[in-house]
C-alpha cells in the first residue's frame, strides 16, 4: 500500500484529526489502548528515574507528561478497518501499523505546516508515529512491518510492545478471561532478548505490582510522578 492509498483510506473515513480517528476506534480498543498508555507512562518514568538508556535525548522527565497522549494512539490504524477490507490482498494486522502513522501528519500539507507546530506537538507526533508504526517489531528482528532489531526499534515502540503484551496476557478480550500478572511476567521473561528489550523486561519485573490491569483504577500522571520522584 503506497502513501496515496493510505491517505485515501484516511480521507474516506472523513477523519480530520488524530482525535477523530481515535474516536472512530471500537470501544474495547480505546479501553486497552489507554491502559497500555498508562503503563507505558509509568515505565517511561521508571526508565528516567533509574537512568536506563540515559543517552536517549527523548528520555527525560519533562517529556513524561506526554507519554499517555502519545501511546494511546498506538493502535489508531484500526480505525480504518472497514477501508482496509477493500484491499483483499492485504492483511489487517500488518496494515494497521502502516496506516496508523499517517494519522499524525494528515493535517500537515507542507513543510511550513510542520514548522508552525509547537515543540511539544512535534514531539507528540513524532513519538506517536513511532509507537504506532513499530510496536510489532521484535528485539530479534523477526517482527513487522520493517524487521528492525534491538535498539534500531524506537524506544517508545519497545515500551509499547511490552505493555501491549502485558495487557494481552492479563486480559483476553475474545474470551473475557483474566490471567495473573505473574503469568504475564513469566511470558515476558521467556521472551526477553527475543521479542522484547531485556532491560525493559527487567524493569517490568521490578514494578509489576504498579502496572494496571483490566478493572483497575488508574493513578493520574501527577500521582505516578509523585510516587516515583517526590518521595
Amino acid at each position: 500500500m503506497n502513501s496515496e492509498e493510505k491517505i485515501l483510506l484516511i480521507n474516506n473515513k472523513k477523519a480530520k484529526s488524530r482525535q477523530e480517528a481515535y474516536d472512530a476506534l471500537p470501544e474495547h480498543i480505546k479501553e486497552y489502548s489507554e491502559r497500555v498508555a498508562h503503563n507505558a507512562q509509568l515505565l517511561f518514568l521508571e526508565l528516567v528515574k533509574r537512568e536506563v538508556y540515559k543517552d536517549y535525548s527523548d528520555l527525560v522527565l519533562e517529556n513524561a507528561k506526554y507519554i499517555f497522549e502519545i501511546v494511546k494512539y498506538f493502535d489508531v490504524g484500526f480505525a480504518f478497518k472497514d477501508s482496509i477490507s477493500k484491499f483483499p490482498d492485504k492483511v489487517l494486522p500488518v496494515q494497521h501499523v502502516n496506516i496508523g502513522p499517517e494519522v499524525f501528519f494528515m493535517d500537515v500539507k507542507k513543510r511550513e505546516d510542520f514548522k508552525a507546530l509547537s515543540s511539544e506537538e512535534k514531539l507528540i507526533r513524532r513519538m506517536a508515529k513511532d509507537a504506532s508504526a513499530y510496536h510489532h517489531e521484535r528485539w530479534d528482528g523477526k517482527g513487522y512491518p520493517v524487521g528492525l532489531k534491538m535498539e534500531e526499534i524506537p524506544l517508545i515502540a519497545r515500551i509499547c510492545s511490552i505493555c501491549l503484551a502485558f495487557e494481552n496476557i492479563t486480559y483476553d478480550y475474545e474470551t473475557k478471561t483474566k490471567r495473573t500478572k505473574e503469568e504475564a511476567i513469566e511470558f515476558l521473561t521467556k521472551e526477553a532478548g527475543r521479542s522484547f528489550d531485556p532491560s525493559i523486561v527487567l524493569l517490568v519485573i521490578d514494578i509489576a505490582d504498579m502496572l494496571a490491569v483490566q478493572g483497575d483504577a488508574y493513578l493520574s500522571y501527577e500521582e505516578i510522578r509523585q510516587k516515583n520522584f517526590d518521595k
